[in-house]
């Protein structure tokens, strides 16, 4: 929590010194000379520039980028099985997996989504990444931060299958605890939002790849 308040800390204090700034040129070329209108509505043009760049709505993609992280999982599995009648009848028809490895599975993370597109009127096995602390991705040029992700997740899977004379009902439960740690360097002009988006879409391909892992390790 400290760490977050001293960037929030910093990151205002830019933007204080900008406006100071502006206010100073406009009181100091006040009645302006040709030259100090060229000035200021330079810096203008500027700032709204860097303002849209780093909020993502004027994409300058003139960069290099490098992410390594490592994963750390502690699985608790259970699985449970019930035989069942041989004429049951599974109504919902997105229940009718007769392996997890069968199942589609996206991953989440702050409104981006990683994976598989389940079924039409299906729903996915679904995974939110949650608990992501990073460094300051507000730096111009070149920016080099840590980050660490740590969350839980819990899902209970069901799959039905002829086994014999019966139906073989049996319940996943995917429980574990994933953590990630790696860092993220950025050389060029990179607005906030797509560095953003390099970190995020990196975690989400990492924890897909885990807990399809686990899913797939499954009968």
């Amino acid at each position: 929590m400290h760490y977050c308040v001293t960037v929030l800390a910093y990151e205002q204090e830019i933007m204080r010194c900008v406006w100071l700034y502006v206010y100073w040129l406009i009181n100091n070329l006040l009645p302006m000379t040709r030259k100090g209108k060229m000035i200021l509505i330079l810096f203008l043009v500027s700032l709204v520039i860097i303002i849209l760049r780093e909020n993502g709505y004027l994409n300058l993609r003139w960069y290099r980028s490098n992410v390594r992280s490592a994963i750390n999982a502690h699985w608790v599995n259970n699985i449970g099985q019930a035989s069942l009648p041989k004429d049951y009848t599974i109504m919902d028809s997105c229940s009718r997996y007769v392996s997890v490895k069968d199942m589609p599975l996206m991953v989440f993370c702050r409104g981006n989504r990683y994976g598989q597109e389940p079924p039409p009127g299906c729903y996915p096995v679904s995974v939110f990444i949650e608990g992501i602390e990073h460094g300051s991705l507000w730096m111009p040029l070149y920016k080099d931060v840590t980050f660490k992700c740590m969350f839980s997740l819990n899902r209970g899977l069901q799959t039905y299958r002829q086994y014999g004379d019966s139906v073989l009902h049996t319940h996943y439960l995917l429980s574990g605890t994933i953590i990630v740690n790696g860092s993220l360097t950025i050389k060029g002009f990179c607005s906030h939002y797509n560095a953003e988006r390099i970190l995020f879409n990196h975690l989400m391909s990492v924890v897909y790849k885990e807990v399809r892992e686990q899913m797939d390790k499954q009968p």
